[in-house]
Formats: structure tokens, C-alpha cells, sequence
């Protein structure tokens, strides 16, 4: 009889592992949206910045039958369709377990408490699922692969990283992510953005490029580093569409601005306080935004480019040792750390071995964008890479 595997997340990464190991083990995989990969649906209008060649593996190319130029660079829409999709399918016909619109709410070790520390080792997990409907039951698996990601958890706008005065009543008012549909955004609206990652100039790129007639904006773009610090060249970097964000972060910085578009850039700013006469969650009265030094400015949208952290509500009833800086796991957190601390170059990024992909709760390991924890430079090539160490991970005792 095959051993059982949860494997948590049906996106890049889970997907991958479950083919990798459909043979070995009787899989699970839960993803808590409609359907498979939904992270990468609400970003189907974006076009990656790495090629095919780094999104995909040799078994799955081998099953998909994909004869793309490699070279290229897919649409999150079109890595779905011409790779995912027909991974998934040949999942559910090898028989694996596929729960969608359902949650991990909490995860344990058969009766143990966390703070028990003899016989872990030879217990069974437990797995607390909610589906949607709210309906709720337990499972018990020898294994696990927490692949969740960073998904649906979006760092804090505020001082330090903590919410701004204010951002938490705001709930819905701030757009997370980068819609397909710039509408709400153009007509002569002045919009916030914050961060300064690929995503904050996607962002910028998609909305100063949008068709509105003729009438531009106004963008307030907050990054807590200055402009010198950020969007700089990789030397001879392989990657052009990552060189000509750089390039266009840069230009739009320096010339205040693209077209009808007026950009004014808050370097070594944060976020203070936020607050709007709209009641609740909705509403579209302008937001009144208070800046690092009490700059005020009244800005009918707000963008949150941030970036992402991880869900650790999940595991906390198990013993997974996580980086007090990075909430990454502490092996690949250290490794990380001592190689530039999981930043620069997201292309000299490496899976580290099967000894950094460990943690004290044996039989479980986390794969993929979750395993950097706050770090912001995954591939999805690194990811494919750690599940090509994951069996000898999930059977190490």
C-alpha cells in the first residue's frame, strides 16, 4: 500500500511534486480557489519575465507535449492552457485526489502536541480542511508538502512593515495586485502605488499605457527606498523583459512622468496613516494618505505592491523551525542568507540541496515561493528544482 501525501496548493510548484511523485504515493492536493493554479489566474494578463525554458520541467514537458518556443515568454493565461491544464488532467487520471475551493485550516501530528518531543517521527499527520460551504472535516496523511505559496497574504503598507493608521478599515479600497481591467484607475484620477518591485512598475507600465483618451493622471509612487537604490541593472542580464522594466523604472523616475502621466516618486518614504469619509470597505471618496515626515496627499485609488508573505497559522501546531527574519524555513533561510540574503539576482537563486528543504517535523517539507518566506527573488525554476530533492526529504527519519 503507497504511502499518503498531501500536497498543499494546486499551483506551479504543487502541481510539479504531485507528477513527480503520482507513482510513489497516493496524493492529495488541495487548492482553496475555484480551481487549479489560482494564484496565477489573477495574473493571467501578465506576461512572465522569464522564459518557458524556466517555467517548465522535463516530465512536464514530456506530458503536456508542448512544443512552444522555449525561448519565449508565455502569458500567465498561456503557461495555464499549454502547460498546467494538461498536468492537472493527466493528475486526475492517474487517480490523484483533487480538492478545490477547499482550505488547510490546521495541521498536527496525531495526538501529539507541538511540545512533545518523543515518537513525532512515527505518527501520522492530521490535516483540518474547510471547504467552502463552511462543511469542515479531518484527514490523516504520512506525509505532507506545504506548497501554498504567499498567495492571498499581502505584506503591510505601513511603518516597518506593520498597517498603516487606518489601512485595516480600508479593506477593499486598496487594489492588491495588478488588475487586467485598468478602468477604475484612469480619467484624469491620481493614483497611489507602493513598493518597488517588478510588480509596482508592471503596474505603472499597464496604467500609463492604458487607453483613456487622451486624458493621463497623476501617479504618487511611494517606495521606502530612494531612487538610487532601486531598479538597477543586472550586468548583462539575460532576461530583456526584466531589463526593460529596470529601464523604464528608471526613465519614468527621472522625467517625472510618461505621456499625459504626471509621476511624482516618494523615495525613502512609507506610508503613515490612511483614511477616507467612505464608510466600510467600499465606497469611492478620495483617501487622504499621511507620508513618512507628514507629507499629506489625497489620492482617489491605492495600490499595494508590497509584496507577499507566508501563511504560518497552518503548521503552528507543528514543529517547523522558521527564520526569525525571513519566516522561511530556517535551513534555506540560513542558506540564503549567507548567499546575499535571498535578494539580488533572482536568476542566481538556487534550491540549496535537499539538506536546506528539512525541518524537525519529519515526513513534512515546504516547496516552493512559501520556502522564502518574505524573500521576494523565487523562480519558478528553484522550485522545480526542490522537487527534484523532495522524495529524499519526505523520507528522511
Amino acid at each position: 500500500m503507497k504511502p499518503t501525501l498531501l500536497i498543499i496548493g494546486a499551483g506551479p510548484i504543487g502541481i510539479e511534486l504531485a507528477i513527480h511523485l503520482v507513482d510513489k504515493y497516493e496524493i492529495t492536493i488541495v487548492e482553496r480557489s475555484t480551481n487549479f493554479a489560482g494564484n496565477v489566474r489573477e495574473w493571467g494578463h501578465v506576461r512572465l519575465f522569464s522564459p518557458w525554458s524556466l517555467n517548465v520541467s522535463p516530465l512536464g514537458l514530456q506530458i503536456s507535449s508542448l512544443t512552444l518556443d522555449m525561448s519565449s515568454y508565455p502569458l500567465g493565461s498561456e503557461y495555464i492552457s499549454s502547460y498546467l491544464s494538461p498536468l492537472w488532467t493527466y493528475l486526475h487520471n492517474k487517480g490523484v485526489t483533487q480538492l478545490t475551493e477547499t482550505t488547510v485550516v490546521s495541521l498536527s501530528r496525531s495526538n501529539l502536541l507541538k511540545s512533545t518531543m518523543s515518537n513525532r517521527n512515527t505518527q501520522n499527520f492530521n490535516a483540518l480542511l474547510q471547504r467552502n460551504d463552511g462543511s469542515e472535516l479531518i484527514l490523516n496523511f504520512s506525509r505532507i508538502a506545504d506548497c501554498s505559496g504567499t498567495w492571498g497574504n499581502p505584506n503591510n503598507l505601513g511603518l516597518g512593515g506593520m498597517p498603516a493608521i487606518g489601512e485595516r478599515g480600508l479593506c477593499g479600497r486598496i487594489v492588491k495586485g495588478i488588475p487586467e481591467d485598468m478602468s477604475k484607475f484612469i480619467g484624469g484620477k491620481v493614483v497611489m502605488v507602493v513598493g518597488s518591485g517588478a510588480s509596482a512598475i508592471t503596474f505603472i507600465d499597464r496604467l500609463l499605457s492604458a487607453n483613456c483618451g487622451g486624458v493621463g493622471g497623476e501617479v504618487i509612487w511611494v517606495t521606502r527606498r530612494l531612487g538610487e537604490e532601486i531598479y538597477r541593472d543586472v550586468e548583462n542580464d539575460t532576461l530583456p523583459m526584466r531589463d526593460r522594466l529596470n529601464k523604464l523604472a528608471r526613465e519614468i523616475i527621472k522625467e517625472g512622468g510618461k505621456g499625459t502621466w504626471k509621476v511624482t516618486h516618494e523615495g525613502g518614504s512609507s506610508v503613515i496613516s490612511m483614511s477616507s469619509t467612505s464608510t466600510g470597505c467600499v465606497g469611492s471618496e478620495p483617501i487622504v494618505v499621511t507620508l513618512k515626515g507628514g507629507k499629506k496627499v489625497t489620492v482617489d485609488e491605492v495600490v499595494s505592491a508590497v509584496g507577499y508573505r507566508p501563511d504560518l497559522e497552518m503548521t503552528r501546531e507543528l514543529q517547523v523551525h522558521q527564520c526569525y527574519a525571513t519566516e522561511g524555513p530556517m535551513k534555506l533561510a540560513a542558506s540564503l542568507m549567507a548567499a546575499g540574503g535571498g535578494g539580488g539576482d533572482c536568476l542566481k537563486q538556487v534550491s540549496g540541496g535537499p539538506g536546506t528543504l528539512g525541518n524537525p517535523e519529519k515526513g513534512m517539507v515546504v516547496l516552493g515561493m512559501k520556502s522564502y518566506g518574505r524573500g521576494s527573488a523565487f523562480l519558478i525554476k528553484v522550485g522545480i528544482e526542490q522537487v527534484g530533492m523532495a522524495e529524499e526529504v519526505l523520507e528522511m527519519t
